[in-house]
């Protein structure tokens, strides 16, 4: 059955050392996280609740490492949501499914991807937020928003998670 709520994941990706060469299934995908698996054991699934992953390709810039992405894209009020809309679009013509409406918005990021969630969090309320080695500029926005999350009205179930690698500067 075509389920009528999935989660929306939306993945914002790092940079990249081949720089513009870069292609999201083949190179961002693997490493994304967006199958929610244990990596220690890929057969057990993360995750149990019907999940709809988005891993927008980033505009490639340059920039002083030479393998920078950003999103500007993305940036503008509502558009993160007119995305997600098209998916759902699309997964629903492509399944067949029904009323089929967003449930719970995740947003994840890896490295460089970290600059465009801190944007993104400035006009956005995900139900839950991971980074992955992705905090390398200040973490006002991500703060903001967790303590939103842990107190008053706007307490509600959500989750954050923060990976960073030792060494890294994140």
């Amino acid at each position: 059955a075509v389920p009528e709520r999935p989660d929306v994941v939306v993945h914002l990706h790092g940079f990249w050392g081949r720089g513009a060469a870069m292609g999201s299934d083949r190179d961002k995908l693997p490493n994304s996280g967006l199958d929610f698996a244990d990596p220690a054991n890929p057969a057990n699934a993360g995750r149990s609740a019907p999940l709809l992953a988005l891993l927008p390709r980033g505009n490639f810039y340059g920039g002083r490492t030479g393998m920078g992405y950003d999103f500007p894209a993305l940036m503008a009020p509502g558009t993160l949501g007119q995305l997600i809309a098209l998916a759902l679009a699309r997964f629903v013509a492509a399944t067949g499914g029904g009323n089929v409406q967003a449930g719970r918005l995740v947003l994840t990021c890896h490295s460089g991807g970290g600059a465009a969630l801190m944007r993104l969090l400035q006009q956005l309320d995900p139900d839950e937020v991971q980074c992955f080695d992705a905090l390398y500029g200040p973490p006002t926005a991500l703060i903001r928003w967790a303590e939103a999350r842990l107190r008053g009205p706007a307490a509600q179930a959500g989750a954050l998670r923060i990976l960073y690698r030792a060494a890294e500067g994140t």
